[in-house]
Order: C-alpha cells, then sequence, then structure tokens
C-alpha cells in the first residue's frame, strides 16, 4: 500500500493562520510552506510566504495578484480558492484539499495512462482553462505537476504565475515563467509573449506525457529541448489515434493556428461524470491521501500515530542560514544534537518516494528550488537543536507551488540523449574554463598542510601588485584589463624562461606568483618575477584509483584527478578547489591560511571566484544539488550558500550550475532559471534573467550590463546573438545579433568593452574585432588551427589591453590596435613553436597531455607570461 507522507508542524510554525488551524505539513516550494488545516469550509492546503520573500518590495502585489486570479476563477476542475490575504504576516492563501497524486506522480506510478483515460483528463483540463481565461487569465505554467487527480477528476491548481492579460510584468523571485519541458514557443520567446493558446500549447505536451510517459520535446541539454520547443516538434509518434491529431493541432508554432478551448471542449468530448476511471495504483493512492487527511483532521493521540519514521531526502532548501559558529539567537545551543521528531519524514511504499541515502541519487525527490541551507551551528529557535536532517520530498496530493522542476522519468525512455561532438582544443579549453570534471572519488585524505611547501596558517593576506588575472581577464569575464603600467610589474623582474613539471590545465597569477593546475591534478606556482617554482601541491593521494593524468574517455567522459579546478589568484591569495577540499593559501609561500570541507561535497563546479576578499566556489552536493558556496576570504568562514539547481535538473539539462562572474559587489551564477544575480556580501538575490532558448553560451559582465551569448542555428549555419540584462536586476535590455568572417558562423566573443566585441572564429581562422552595433568584423589572420576534424585556434583567448588586442600563438605574441591598423606580430624567444600530436592508441581514450592545446597568456603589470601546452613559460615584455 502507497502510504501519503505529512510531516509534523515545526516548532517555529504559527498554529493558525487567519481562520485556519494548522494540522500538518504538506511540503515547500520556492515561495514558502504549503501546510494541511482545517477552517469553516473544511479541510483546505494553506500556503504561506517566506518572510525574507514577503519583505522584497513588489512582492505583495505580486501574491495579491496571484489571490485575485484564484477568486476569479470558476470551475469545478480548479481547486477552488478558499481565503488569502497579501497584507498578513505572513502572507497566505488557501485552497481546497484535493487528495490524489500529481499527474507526474501518477504516470510514474501508473505508467502511460490508457488512451481513454487521457482523453477523458483532457475534456476536464480544457474546461479548466477555459474557466481561467474567461477570468480573465491565463495560466503560464501549466505541467504535469499542476494537475492533481482526485477520485472525481483532475483539478488544476497552481496560480504561482498566473497573470491578468492587463496585468503589469512584475518579477517573481525564485521563479521562471514556465517549465521547459512543459514550455510553449512563446513562453521560450519570453513572458510578455504568452497568450492563451500558450496554455493550449502547454496542454497538448501534458497530454502528450500522460499517454505515453515521455516528454514530448525529448530529454538532453537545455538549449536543445528548448529548441525543439521553439520549433514546436514535438514527438507525437506514441501518441495513439484519434489524440494524436488533435494534440498535433494544438502543437503547432504559430498560436493563431491553434484551436482555441471552446473548440477543443467539442472535440475532446464531454468530461466524465462520477468516479474517474484512474488506473488501479492511482485509486488506491488517492485513498491513502483522503485517510491521511482525514486522521490528522481528527485530534490523535499522536500527530503521526501508526506510521514509521524514515530519514528524508530532498534536493530543496529551507530557508538561508547564518555563518557558521554564530548561533542565530543568544544562548541556543550549537548543531549536532539528536534532531526532534519533526526532523523525520514518513516512508512511502510503492507510491514513488523513495528514501534514499544523502551520499546517492534519490529518486523520486522534488526537483525544485524552495530556499537555502542553514549553516551549521545556527538553530533557528532559542534553546533547541538546529534540525540536521533535510526536509523530505514533496507529499503526495502537494499543491505545488511554481517550479522549475522538470517532470518525473518513467523507467524507460524511446529516445536517446543529443549527442554532442567537441574538437580537444573546444574541450580543453572548456576545462581550463571549469567545465564538468569526472572525479575518481578517493576520500578526503590528507592534511592542510598537504602540499611539498604547504603549512597550515591562518593569516589575513595582503595586496600584491595588480589584483591578479587569469585566461579570462578578470572575475568579471569581459576579458578587459588597464593599459600596461610599468609600475605594477613583478618585483625584481626580468624577461626569464621557465617550465613546470606537467602541461597546464587552467593558470591564474598576480604580481607575486604564477599559479598553474597541471594535467596530473597537482597545483604549481612560479615566481612572476623570475619563473623560479615557489610550491606545489598535489591533492591526489591515490593515483591508482583516480589515474595519473587527465584523459576524456571513449564515452567523451573528461576524467581529471582529484577532480580539481583552476586557480583563482587575488591579491597574494591562491583559492583551489580540488580533493574535497577548498583551500586558500599564500600565494608566495603556498602556505595554508584556510581550508573547507564542504559537506556532501561530491565535485566542484565552474571555477572559483576570488573578489572583494570573498571567494565563491561552485559545489556539486551529493544526491541533492549544485550550490553556490561563499568565503570570507581572510579566515574561510562560510558567509552565505545558496542552491543553484536541484540535481536532478542538473542531470535533465547535461550543464552545471556555478559561479560564473562578479562585479561591483555582485556575483552572477547559471541557476536553473538561466543567470541569477546575488548580493556578494549577503547572499540576497537581486535579479535572474529571462530564461534564454539557445542558453548563454558566453557571460561577460561589463559596464552596467550582464552579456549572454546565444547560439541558434538553421541551414544557413550557426548564429550568435548577444542579449543584454542589467548588471543589478537582470532585467532584459536590447539585444545585438553578431556574425563572424562569414555570415554562417558564429564568433566565440571573448572580451568586451563600450566599444567593441573580441573573439575567436574557427572556421575563419581568425579573431575578430566587431563593433558594439553588430557590423561585420574585421578579421586578423593568419591564426593556426589544431589538427583534426574539428578546427580550433591555437592561440590564447584575445584579451582587450588598454587599446589593443593582445593573443599568444605557439611562436609569437600578436597585438592588434583597436583604433585600426595592422597588426603587429613579435617573435617570442624560446617559444616550442607548433607541433603535430604524437601517435599512439586511443581505444581507451584521449591522453589530455598528449593533445595539441593552445598557450595561456597572462598580462600582468607590463609584462605577460605566455605558458605553453607541454608546459614551458616565457616571460616577456608587452611591447609598446
Amino acid at each position: 500500500m502507497s502510504v501519503a507522507v505529512l510531516e509534523p508542524l515545526r516548532e517555529t510554525t504559527p498554529r493558525r493562520i487567519g481562520p485556519y488551524e494548522l494540522l500538518a505539513r504538506l511540503g515547500s516550494g520556492g515561495m514558502g510552506d504549503v501546510h494541511l488545516a482545517r477552517g469553516p469550509e473544511g479541510t483546505v492546503a494553506l500556503k504561506t510566504v517566506r518572510a525574507d520573500l514577503a519583505g522584497e518590495p513588489g512582492f505583495r502585489a505580486r501574491f495579491r495578484r496571484e489571490i485575485a486570479v484564484a477568486r476569479s476563477v470558476d470551475s469545478p476542475h480548479v481547486a477552488r480558492l478558499t481565503g488569502g490575504d497579501a497584507d498578513a504576516d505572513p502572507p497566505w492563501l488557501a485552497t481546497e484539499y484535493v487528495p490524489g497524486p500529481t499527474l507526474a506522480e501518477a504516470v510514474r506510478l501508473a505508467g502511460p495512462l490508457p488512451a481513454a483515460t487521457v482523453q477523458a483528463l483532457g475534456a476536464h483540463l480544457v474546461r479548466a482553462l477555459h474557466a481561467v481565461h474567461a477570468a480573465p487569465a491565463l495560466h503560464r505554467d501549466l505541467k504535469p505537476g499542476n494537475v492533481l487527480l482526485a477520485a472525481d477528476g483532475p483539478r488544476l491548481i497552481d496560480f504561482g504565475i498566473a497573470r491578468t492579460p492587463d496585468a503589469t510584468t512584475l518579477t517573481g523571485t525564485g521563479l521562471m515563467v514556465g517549465t521547459p519541458a512543459f514550455m510553449s514557443p512563446e513562453h521560450v520567446r519570453g513572458g510578455r509573449h504568452v497568450v492563451a493558446a500558450s496554455d493550449v500549447f502547454c496542454l497538448a505536451s501534458v497530454l502528450c506525457y500522460a499517454a505515453t510517459g515521455e516528454d514530448p520535446f525529448g530529454d538532453g541539454p537545455l538549449a536543445a529541448v528548448l529548441h525543439r520547443v521553439l520549433q514546436a516538434k514535438a514527438d507525437l509518434s506514441s501518441v495513439p489515434d484519434p489524440l494524436r491529431g488533435i494534440l498535433a493541432d494544438c502543437l503547432r508554432p504559430d498560436p493563431a493556428e491553434r484551436p482555441g478551448t471552446q473548440a477543443l471542449t467539442a472535440r475532446l468530448g464531454a468530461p466524465a461524470q462520477g468516479d474517474f476511471a484512474w488506473p488501479a495504483a492511482v485509486r488506491e493512492r488517492i485513498a491513502d491521501d483522503r485517510a491521511e487527511a482525514a486522521a490528522a483532521a481528527a485530534p490523535p493521540a499522536h500527530p503521526l500515530a501508526g506510521y514509521a519514521m524514515a530519514p528524508a531526502v530532498s534536493s530543496r532548501r529551507d530557508g538561508d542560514q547564518p555563518p557558521a559558529g554564530h548561533p542565530a539567537v543568544p544562548d541556543g545551543p550549537e548543531a549536532g544534537a539528536a534532531p526532534p521528531v519533526a526532523a523525520a519524514g514518513v516512508a512511502r511504499h510503492g507510491g514513488g518516494l523513495e528514501v534514499a541515502d544523502l551520499a546517492g541519487s534519490v529518486p523520486g525527490t522534488s526537483s525544485r528550488r524552495d530556499g537555502d541551507h542553514p549553516l551549521e551551528g545556527h538553530p533557528a529557535v532559542p534553546g533547541r537543536p538546529d534540525v540536521r536532517t533535510a526536509p523530505p520530498a514533496p507529499a503526495g496530493g502537494l499543491h505545488g507551488l511554481p517550479t522549475m522542476g522538470v517532470a518525473p522519468q518513467p523507467a524507460a525512455r524511446k529516445r536517446g540523449r543529443a549527442v554532442v561532438t567537441f574538437g580537444i582544443a573546444g574541450i580543453v579549453a572548456a576545462l581550463v574554463g571549469g567545465a564538468a570534471v569526472f572525479w575518481v572519488s578517493q576520500g578526503r585524505g590528507g592534511s592542510p598542510g598537504d602540499g611539498e611547501a604547504a603549512a597550515a596558517g591562518n593569516k589575513t593576506p595582503a595586496a600584491a601588485g595588480q589584483d591578479g588575472v587569469d585566461e579570462a581577464g578578470g572575475p568579471d569575464r569581459a576579458g578587459t584589463l588597464p593599459a600596461p603600467d610599468a609600475a605594477a610589474r613583478p618585483a625584481g623582474w626580468h624577461a626569464w624562461s621557465g617550465r613546470l613539471s606537467k602541461g597546464p590545465l587552467g593558470c591564474a597569477a598576480d604580481a607575486t606568483a604564477l599559479v598553474c593546475r597541471l594535467v596530473d591534478g597537482s597545483y604549481e606556482a612560479v615566481g612572476a618575477g623570475d619563473g623560479k617554482q615557489l610550491w606545489r601541491y598535489d591533492p591526489v593521494k591515490r593515483p591508482e584509483e583516480t589515474g595519473s593524468t587527465a584523459m576524456i574517455s571513449p564515452t567523451g567522459l573528461i576524467m581529471i584527478p582529484g577532480g580539481g579546478l583552476p586557480p583563482a589568484v587575488r591579491a597574494g591569495t591562491a583559492v583551489v578547489a580540488a580533493g574535497g577540499r577548498i583551500q586558500a593559501r599564500d600565494v608566495a609561500s603556498g602556505k595554508v591560511r584556510w581550508e573547507k570541507s564542504p559537506e556532501g561535497a561530491g565535485a566542484f563546479k565552474g571555477e572559483p571566484l576570488v573578489v572583494d576578499g570573498r571567494a565563491f566556489v561552485g559545489v556539486n552536493v551529493s544526491g541533492q544539488g549544485y550550490d553556490l558556496y561563499a568565503y570570507d576570504l581572510s579566515d574561510g568562514r562560510e558567509l552565505w550558500r545558496k542552491r543553484l539547481a536541484s540535481v536532478q535538473l542538473a542531470r535533465a539539462f547535461q550543464q552545471d550550475f556555478a559561479p560564473v562572474a562578479a562585479k561591483d559587489g555582485t556575483v552572477y551564477a547559471r541557476s536553473e532559471r538561466g543567470v541569477s544575480a546575488y548580493d556578494a556580501a549577503t547572499g540576497a538575490e537581486r535579479g535572474e534573467s529571462e530564461p534564454v532558448a539557445g542558453g548563454c553560451g558566453e557571460i561577460l559582465v561589463q559596464g552596467g550590463s550582464v552579456l549572454c551569448g546565444e547560439r541558434s542555428g538553421d541551414r544557413g549555419g550557426t548564429h550568435l546573438t548577444m542579449h543584454r540584462f542589467d548588471a543589478r536586476t537582470l532585467a532584459p535590455g536590447t539585444d545585438t545579433p553578431l556574425t563572424g568572417v562569414n555570415s554562417g558562423n558564429a564568433p566565440h566573443i571573448t572580451a568586451v568593452n563600450d566599444k567593441v566585441f573580441v573573439g575567436t572564429d574557427a572556421k575563419g581562422p581568425a579573431v575578430v574585432v566587431i563593433d558594439r552595433t553588430g557590423t561585420a568584423p574585421t578579421a586578423f589572420r593568419p591564426v593556426p588551427i589544431a589538427p583534426g576534424l574539428n578546427p580550433e585556434l591555437l592561440v590564447s583567448t584575445p584579451l582587450i589591453v588598454g587599446d589593443q588586442v593582445l593573443y599568444a600563438s605557439n611562436d609569437a605574441l600578436h597585438r592588434m590596435p583597436l583604433a585600426g591598423g595592422k597588426a603587429l606580430r613579435t617573435p617570442v624567444e624560446g617559444a616550442p613553436g607548433d607541433r603535430s600530436e604524437p601517435a599512439y592508441d586511443k581505444k581507451n581514450g584521449v591522453d589530455i597531455a598528449k593533445s595539441v592545446r593552445p598557450p595561456v597568456a597572462l598580462p600582468v603589470g607590463g609584462v605577460v607570461h605566455i605558458v605553453y601546452d607541454q608546459g614551458t613559460i616565457r616571460s616577456v615584455e608587452l611591447p609598446h
């Protein structure tokens, strides 16, 4: 028998809100908690709003609109609003309680529904939509998770992102307009394009899912899914007739060509009367949910008498936390005490929810993003231990809040994932920039003193000349650096040659040292003034288990020993993340200033950012999701953390969610909603971008804008559009289409200032400079390319340094005046020159150390360090 999940009320939860007595906790969402409650109308689902959201400007107006929309809809096929108060503390909204699973849970529980059941489901839901549109309103987030299955038929729920046609656009913090797999083309183009016909499109997607158990637009990377949605390329081959023809009409690309709800009402037929013909497993689940709610509504001897408690696992988080070691209330005990009964969940057997170990994946858990973890050692209630157990997954019959969750996946899929092919230089470039890597876990072993020159310490870092640079320039990722300043060059510098013990995979430097991650997973630092080795750190403790060099497996899996990220170097401190540990080291001596091991860290993601005395690191928390951690650079105090995406969403989109840039007190990250902006000091969310159909390739922060490079393709080739968002709020601005040397090839943008974009065109092959208006680029050739089927440029990332573009090839340094004129080439003495890749057996994968890769060029003051792919370094004066 499947047992529904109701949680006891938390200690901090009020026992009464408005006219309702709270009975149990159903679950939580991005806006707050949902409780089972009892009132004059009977049992209801009551949603409350988190205090931090309620205090945000404009939020109550948005919530007031949600209440108004729900109140204006009158239909037996919609969960009826019973009350709400946007001005209360906390704001709340109550709807009738509908015992039963969501459609997503039902399909996971019983498999695809019979054709007759799907048609009857559609007959009910189209009438619900008709009532919504007659209100007049739009739903805007119709998906399987927002359809509850009651004994007498389905109920449409959740108007969290609904809006009336004449309403102004209000930004909902933490929400995205629509859910990727169930969006319409209008959703992808932006919220202002959504119309009533968009809901019809989404309804067809939901019915397709009910009939087949598959998302109609397939799975794979987010960009691929959204591209198929935009083109309305749904796979209806498994949908039975005559339903297939109805859904095909609803899924037409042009909204004007889709049938309206009135026409669909006639085509889908009359709704079922009496008990609905759900599969037996669904009917059983409905009965269980009804019995559970009835038991909770009656005064029991014990809130959850008769139910077995089990550890609960979820990808959600229930609130921001103050830093570890600083109790939120005076005299509160620190974390570590056994959690009270409220921390436990109730195991559901056979109902689609399974309890899993924290270290593994969590089948059946929600992928929604519902808040942020409290930090360790900070009880929420005076005198009570903190609840350390993760909150449970959403309960059956949960009135889900607007989420970014992907629909639960059936046991078997008919379509394979999209295959993406990379050139080796492109893969290595991604590795250098912090793309996903596979870390063969070998335990935490070791201590802060690991490394040949490392010793524990806790000194406050001091500025050391220029703040620091990496291959993307600085933490804003704009690739723009000030004009060379001889006064800022490394102390005692002279032109020098050096060598790393292995080839590099990502480097950074300041005026004291050059630090590189190497192909064997270790880190090595040499003096910026003379190239002599300063220190070396090897986080790989058992190379026989993890491998001794970076590899690309035959299936395309990138494996780096230790799973480390490229280093970040700023103001005398190097931050490295590898082997499950984040360390801040004195850049000159290698001494460890502090070390942190995030609990449950399965791997680090992206690349560390160090700016304004803080370090930001992306962490994959095993079995839960991707988090952004913020640390004080001086002593390693955890300042805050944010959940960027659930583990389910990350798997579905096949991309990393991690910090990408920082500037002017704001840190930017890829999140499940696109790009999110956070206050660097407090973690408060400042904004989120509108969804971008093709995803953001490049993300650069320049001036007052965040620039997102989106690629799209057609028969004419690939195209690049730079979307501009406000740097503080991420409100959308103007878009600029860019072309490479040929109109059918999109360039890769590496640098930008207020006048030009700079990038590379692999098919040129060329380095290009493009006016900010998007006019035809100026191309600079010749540019060497890597051998192989996929052309990749063998030049360092082009940067803007003062009034010129700077990049290095394997034998020279190249400069291009932005004011126009001839490109200048200066041969570099001792440079290795281009080489051929050695022949070796690749049946077991590609050895990255043997591959031909572009050099790294790091301008520091008036000099530039050039690091070549086999470890040779040349430090030369930057020519005037």
